[in-house]
């Protein structure tokens, strides 16, 4: 079963009654949400990334965003189990930053780490243990939910795919979808 996901660089005033909010917890993001910000998005779950697209491919990189990536999702009371996104959008780590990265959330353990970037550049990444999350903007109809179902998700380990930009959509957010069985933070949980 799929689920819908919007995620935005700051938090959208209106956003769409959808399953998933995904939001900034730090990085090299503009901008980080606040516990308000998360608090106030209506969705039931939530999905917490960190964005990278400066740092090494180096181990000890990964390991240093994972101290400060475990620090923020404490901070906003994000249980254990959960998973976190790296947003690394068009570079290529294909070793060491994602693996440190990885490894410092307890290799899918403590948390699942899901690697988010566009699709060609995505599947180029060392694989990660929560699976890729892959930008593929077809467009915001039902025959790209259905090329992104069937074409997209379980390919290369694509648990979610991102349909449309925030300027496909006219919107302060962009368009996801996302598997049932990515394991996400609920508000229940939010402190």
């Amino acid at each position: 079963m799929l689920r819908w996901m919007y995620d935005a660089s700051t938090p959208p005033p209106s956003p769409p009654r959808w399953y998933c909010a995904a939001g900034y917890i730090g990085g090299d993001t503009p901008h980080v949400w606040t516990r308000e910000e998360w608090e106030a998005q209506p969705a039931p779950a939530r999905l917490p990334i960190w964005t990278r697209t400066n740092a090494p491919d180096e181990v000890q990189a990964g390991r240093d965003d994972a101290a400060a990536v475990l620090e923020a999702l404490r901070a906003l009371g994000v249980p254990p189990g959960a998973t976190v996104a790296v947003d690394t959008e068009t570079v290529l780590y294909r070793s060491g930053y994602l693996q440190g990265l990885d490894a410092g959330l307890g290799n899918g353990r403590l948390h699942p780490l899901l690697n988010y970037g566009s699709f060609s550049f995505v599947i180029q990444n060392a694989l990660t243990s929560g699976g890729r999350w892959a930008a593929d903007w077809l467009g915001w109809d039902g025959a790209a939910f259905h090329v992104a179902e069937t074409e997209l998700l379980g390919r290369h380990k694509i648990v979610a795919t991102q349909l449309a930009s925030d300027r496909q959509l006219g919107k302060g957010w962009d368009a996801s979808i996302i598997e049932q069985s990515v394991p996400l933070w609920h508000r229940a949980f939010a402190g």
